[in-house]
């Protein structure tokens, strides 16, 4: 009885062998996106606020040039 059970659950087992390791490497790759993404919008905002300095500083130059 027990050996007709290994044999029946066999199929399953080689399914979940194949999908298991699939279905890390997505949810793996959706994380490393995920972290990408937050990293990104912390470099873009750094990156704005670098050229509000730079134009901020540029038109200080300006006006004392002007004078």
């Amino acid at each position: 009885m027990s050996t007709s059970l290994w044999v029946t659950m066999l199929p399953i087992l080689s399914l979940l062998f194949y999908l298991v390791p699939i279905i890390f490497i997505v949810w793996f790759l959706l994380k490393i996106l995920k972290i990408q993404k937050g990293k990104n919008l912390i470099l873009k905002s750094i990156s704005d606020k670098l050229d509000e300095k730079k134009i901020q500083l540029l038109n200080l130059l300006l006006v004392n040039l002007m004078n």
